[in-house]
């Protein structure tokens, strides 16, 4: 995803025009910068939380959250089928930052509408349930074996999460791999209710035409 981030920036460094900037009345903020002739358009729905969010004893809800919104149905489609249609198209993946979460849309330009879709149907209508909690939780919690697996690989995240229960909540002892796939729905709950609106930057950037996606918006 970190890739997706660095063409928006090398985008708006390189563009001739500065981006486009709005606010919706229910205080989503959005950002629209056309990039011609690139034959893809980019869509990041960044929210306003993050690990730094977490509630104490379970380090990584925030990170559990991004993945149930990821992979929970939503009306119009099952669990697991959005995710995976965006990735037959093009591109979807998402990351938890400490006070920011955001997930990543590249895809050919006939194909806004379907991410802005998805992400509208995430944010409005998420059906989670225990069973996703059961199926995402080890996935999360495998991401820090991972690490384990492969210290070269960057830990830098997942130290700040423990420091962040030690800090907000002074936890002496912090277990990152606590039981997430059992994690009740209601502990949850606030990870997920944070993705509001007014929390929301909304990046179009590539190939698009900006009255089309203020439509779709």
């Amino acid at each position: 995803m970190r890739s997706f981030l660095f063409a928006f920036l090398l985008a708006c460094a390189l563009a001739h025009a500065a981006p486009e900037r709005f606010t919706l009345d229910n205080g989503a903020r959005i950002i629209l910068l056309p990039v011609p002739d690139t034959n893809r358009v980019a869509v990041i729905a960044a929210y306003d939380t993050g690990f730094l969010d977490d509630p104490a004893g379970l380090p990584q809800a925030a990170h559990l959250a991004e993945h149930l919104r990821c992979t929970s149905a939503t009306p119009s489609w099952d669990a697991g089928k959005s995710f995976a249609r965006l990735n037959e198209l093009g591109s979807a993946n998402a990351e938890t930052l400490a006070s920011m979460t955001y997930y990543d849309y590249a895809l050919p330009p006939e194909h806004l509408a379907l991410a802005l879709r998805v992400e509208s149907e995430r944010l409005g209508a998420l059906r989670a349930t225990p069973e996703d909690i059961r199926r995402e939780g080890p996935r999360a919690a495998a991401e820090l074996a991972g690490v384990d697996a492969h210290p070269q690989r960057p830990v830098g995240k997942f130290a700040l999460m423990a420091l962040a229960q030690g800090w907000t909540h002074q936890a002496e002892h912090v277990n990152l791999r606590t039981a997430l796939g059992h994690a009740p729905i209601g502990a949850l709950r606030p990870a997920l209710d944070r993705h509001t609106p007014d929390s929301l930057t909304l990046i179009i950037t590539g190939q698009f035409n900006p009255a089309d996606a203020r439509r779709l918006i």
